[in-house]
């Protein structure tokens, strides 16, 4: 798949926002197979019913 220089889709392939933990999470998720690399873990800081901040490394 090739990104058009200068698209959103290139800036969030260089640059991809939220990425990296988030140390004041509340809420915190993993997903995937460690035995394979594949693992996420996703975590949100919410005031609310508000999504304020989320990280995924």
């Amino acid at each position: 798949m090739r990104a058009e220089p200068g698209s959103l889709f290139e800036e969030h392939l260089l640059a991809p926002r939220g990425r990296g933990a988030l140390e004041d999470a509340e809420h915190v998720g993993a997903a995937g197979g460690a035995a394979c690399g594949d693992l996420i873990r996703i975590a949100v800081r919410v005031e609310g019913e508000r999504v304020r901040a989320a990280g995924f490394a």
